[in-house]
């Protein structure tokens, strides 16, 4: 495990803290002190400056940290297991020419180092392939994943990698056994499943998948080989989620169970000019029930509308509390906003954060298990957290203070709240 070491620059973020006069520690140490919270943040960061860290906010220290090869977005994600002892994330191993490389999983063991890596067979012009980055159990022994085979070829003047159909695996750390819980034809290159979240207990997974529709639909099924699969129907209000724009890694969330889903995708609205609009749904994934939620408003510029595709979601393991960020404003004049609300009155949104700034091209969000605490960037480059009651925020980092980087570089962000 390398340790992490951050340079921390001074503060103008404008919020004041309510600690008495009389404490000796300036405003910046206030800021910093997190130690009123318990829990691990797990913040990664993607593309050209890709890496990954686990603070632990009652300790204010970085527990873990991994840096990885800054090829291509899928080797940032990581999760942590909810006992906080075993991190998972995939790693790129090898770039070719044109396109992305093999990537597998790595577990890492936070107290000691130790790492594992996924037991793929790879052979001569096959390798396995990690779509998605894993979802792991509450007790870090079970980890799904989308896997495929790909196989690459080069000859003189051309280049070819040819890509099988993907299917959810998963792979029981413990024991190293691999379990198919789908597998696709590769013969007629039938549907893609994609994008695995594991129950909490490890014994379920609900996953996207185009099997039975040109467009992508959520299913479940057990965690067992070749499991029967059911389709998660999306009903209500006269339109379907179209979720072939998700950005998978901040704009969908499971509650522990897997029964409350919160995604972002295209919608039809017969009246909107364009035909589509990005929204926010809530899906019950045992009535197939949605609802719609629209987290900015009636009165919403066309700028904020059109900057819902980058917006980010999270809801809480109980699947008591929903949490949104977004862009507002117009082209001139933009910001920042952080909503939340229940999930009992999901459209009762409140403003717990709103900034001034340049509007982000990515966001993180999460909140603890019982929606009682919220983390989030902000200004693409900080890691906030506080109540969700707007009280008590906290700085937990500002990890690139030291090292200017441009917006483009940040439009993949992965923040998890293990606590």
């Amino acid at each position: 495990m390398v340790a992490a070491v951050f340079a921390l620059s001074p503060l103008t973020n404008g919020y004041t803290d309510d600690s008495s006069s009389e404490d000796s520690r300036s405003a910046e140490e206030i800021e910093r002190d997190t130690s009123a919270y318990s829990g691990y943040l797990t913040w990664s960061r993607m593309h050209e400056d890709v890496g990954t860290t686990v603070w632990d906010l009652a300790n204010m220290e970085a527990r873990a940290h991994v840096g990885v090869n800054a090829y291509n977005e899928l080797s940032g994600e990581a999760r942590l297991s909810q006992n906080r002892k075993t991190l998972v994330y995939t790693l790129l191993l090898e770039q070719y020419t044109s396109f992305t490389g093999p990537t597998t999983v790595i577990v890492q063991d936070i107290e000691t180092g130790a790492e594992k890596r996924y037991p793929s067979k790879i052979g001569t012009n096959g390798f396995s392939r990690i779509k998605k980055s894993p979802s792991i159990s509450a007790d870090g022994r079970r980890i799904a994943l989308s896997q495929t085979d790909a196989a690459y070829e080069s000859r003189p003047g051309t280049e070819s990698l040819t890509i099988m159909p993907w299917s959810i695996q998963v792979w029981d750390i413990e024991s190293d056994e691999l379990i198919d819980v789908t597998t696709n034809d590769e013969a007629s290159f039938g549907p893609d499943d994609i994008a695995p979240f594991i129950s909490a207990d490890g014994t379920r997974v609900l996953f996207l998948s185009s099997r039975d529709t040109r467009l992508l639909d959520f299913y479940m099924a057990d965690v067992k080989e070749n499991a029967s699969v059911t389709r998660v129907r999306a009903q209500g209000e006269g339109f379907t989620p179209d979720l072939r724009g998700l950005y998978i890694e901040n704009q969908i969330s499971v509650s522990a169970d897997l029964k409350w889903v919160l995604f972002l995708a295209e919608t039809d609205y017969p009246d909107s000019l364009t035909g589509v609009r990005w929204n926010w749904t809530l899906l019950n994934t045992d009535t197939g029930d949605i609802t719609h939620i629209d987290i900015v408003g009636a009165d919403a510029t066309d700028f904020t509308r059109k900057q819902l595709g980058n917006s980010a979601g999270a809801i809480s393991a109980d699947g008591s509390t929903l949490a949104f960020a977004y862009n507002f404003g117009t082209h001139d004049v933009s910001g920042q906003k952080v909503v939340v609300s229940s999930r009992e009155t999901p459209s009762d949104l409140r403003e717990i954060d709103v900034t001034g700034y340049t509007a982000q091209t990515g966001f993180g969000i999460a909140l603890s298990s019982d929606g009682s605490n919220i983390a989030y960037t902000r200004e693409n480059n900080q890691l906030w957290i506080r109540k969700t009651d707007g009280t008590n925020p906290k700085l937990v980092s500002t990890r690139w203070d030291d090292y200017p980087v441009s917006v483009e570089k940040w439009r993949g962000i992965f923040l998890s709240f293990t606590d």
